[in-house]
């Protein structure tokens, strides 16, 4: 069953009392079964599915970047502590 995870998260959710995305297109994908539109409940489960997906993707980027940007940063003031006649000017 593809939308085991969403009604995974959503029932964990409905235990902690919190008002999901996850719950509500459990709620939805329910609803349409329930009047035999499948075709719909199977198009929410793709786009939440997707959703997640993406969701993933951009976290994972967003945490690299600021990993890298700490890095950088990083460099930059161990040289400039270690040399400090070199700064004439302040560090940008």
């Amino acid at each position: 069953m593809g939308g085991w995870p969403i009604f995974k998260e959503a029932l964990e959710n409905l235990f902690a009392k919190r008002m999901t995305m996850e719950l509500s297109m459990s709620i939805a994908i329910v609803a349409a079964a329930a009047i035999a539109e499948f075709f719909t409940a199977l198009v929410i489960t793709l786009f939440v599915l997707v959703a997640e997906v993406l969701e993933g993707m951009t976290v994972s980027r967003g945490r690299r970047a600021i990993r890298d940007l700490l890095d950088f940063l990083r460099v930059r003031y161990l040289s400039a502590a270690a040399a400090p006649w070199r700064r004439s000017t302040p560090i940008p």
